[in-house]
């Protein structure tokens, strides 16, 4: 499990990105989770909290997941909510309604105290516990977004079709980061293949119309070989070719959700980024135009 922490100042409210990669299926998919550490909420207003700033309330796929958020995040505090809860005597994860398939409980957990613990939290070991949904508490939200890895090849021009009919785009690689979590996706499946990406030549423009002027050829790329490729590749070593745009390879599709800043009334109104780059804020909010 790769993880990437990355830490935010959303109007004052402290924010740790943390970027961790799980298999859906046959499809590695990158997710952001964010832990909201400055602020407080109980179970229902910091679900209702991460739909409307981010998209869900963490869901939490495997032990990789636990151990990635736990280890990238030395400042967790004890206990923060997650997106599971017992709505009629079944642990559901709120996301899309999905039913646990995965638990790290800690011993004697889940117990129910006084018939009236619903919802769950996870501690900085990585356990979680039931209590009362009305207790109040930081939360960690899961953004719903990230590439997707998609392993059935085809054409560049009907890999296009299927990223925008089932999620938004052909992959956009806008800098060095993002090239990272594209290799990174690829790395995690199985069979680590090359990949197009929504780069093709007219002008090498992005199909949805992103202005970065970030590229990453390889050696003598693009080199336009007999005059007839147009589309580009992303390579296992994570630079890029460009190739006939016929041949059929995997993909890589993005989804975007749209992130606003938390309205939330604090003593600051500045975003600060803490970390390395302006980058990093301005990643979480692209979306498709």
């Amino acid at each position: 499990m790769d993880g990437n922490l990355k830490k935010l100042l959303f109007f004052g409210t402290l924010c740790s990105v943390m970027k961790l990669t799980h298999q859906t299926g046959d499809i590695p998919v990158l997710h952001e989770f964010l832990s909201i550490s400055g602020l407080k909420k109980t179970w229902t207003e910091a679900q209702e909290f991460c739909k409307a700033h981010y998209s869900e309330l963490a869901t939490v796929f495997n032990m990789e997941e636990v151990d990635g958020i736990n280890s990238n995040n030395e400042d967790m505090p004890e206990t923060l909510w997650i997106g599971l809860y017992d709505p009629i005597d079944s642990w559901t994860w709120t996301t899309e309604a999905m039913l646990l398939d995965f638990g790290n409980w800690e011993d004697g957990e889940p117990d129910n105290e006084e018939s009236n613990e619903h919802c769950v939290v996870m501690t900085t070991q990585g356990f979680w516990k039931d209590r009362q949904c009305g207790l109040v508490m930081p939360f960690i939200c899961y953004t719903g977004t990230g590439y997707m890895m998609v392993t059935e090849e085809k054409p560049h021009p009907e890999a296009s079709i299927y990223c925008k009919e089932h999620h938004t785009y052909m992959a956009t690689i806008l800098n060095s980061d993002d090239n990272q979590d594209v290799l990174a996706i690829m790395q995690a499946y199985q069979t680590y293949q090359e990949a197009w990406i929504g780069l093709r030549r007219d002008n090498w423009k992005w199909i949805d119309d992103s202005n970065s002027l970030f590229r990453h050829w390889g050696p003598n790329q693009p080199d336009n070989r007999n005059n007839n490729e147009a589309c580009a590749i992303v390579t296992p070593e994570g630079t890029w070719n460009d190739t006939k745009c016929n041949e059929e390879h995997g993909f890589i599709c993005q989804e975007f959700t749209e992130v606003t800043p938390p309205n939330e009334t604090t003593e600051a109104f500045n975003i600060d980024v803490l970390l390395e780059s302006d980058d990093v804020f301005q990643k979480i909010e692209r979306r498709p135009q």
